[in-house]
């Protein structure tokens, strides 16, 4: 997400995952660590953010990164009681 941020994404919600699977599963020597991360973002930003990302190593072999995007037709932001 430095990456996105770096070249104009305001900011992202992080959530850290765990990828379950069985044990006798091929994949036991991956990490199950994963992150889910959201942003909200102008379509005009998204070829620019997708590039650093994907330069910064988030759709390589190792790390499987995926992206989706949707319309955001209103977004709101909790600021707090000064």
């Amino acid at each position: 997400m430095k990456a996105a941020m770096a070249v104009g994404a305001a900011g992202a919600t992080i959530n850290r995952q765990k990828h379950v699977r069985p044990h006798d599963s091929p994949l036991n020597r991956v990490s199950p660590a994963r992150e889910c991360c959201n942003m909200i973002i102008s379509v005009q930003q998204l070829p620019v953010i997708g590039e650093a990302l994907e330069k910064a190593g988030a759709f390589d072999d190792k790390t499987h990164g995926q992206a989706y995007y949707r319309p955001v037709p209103k977004a709101c932001t909790y600021l707090g009681k000064a």
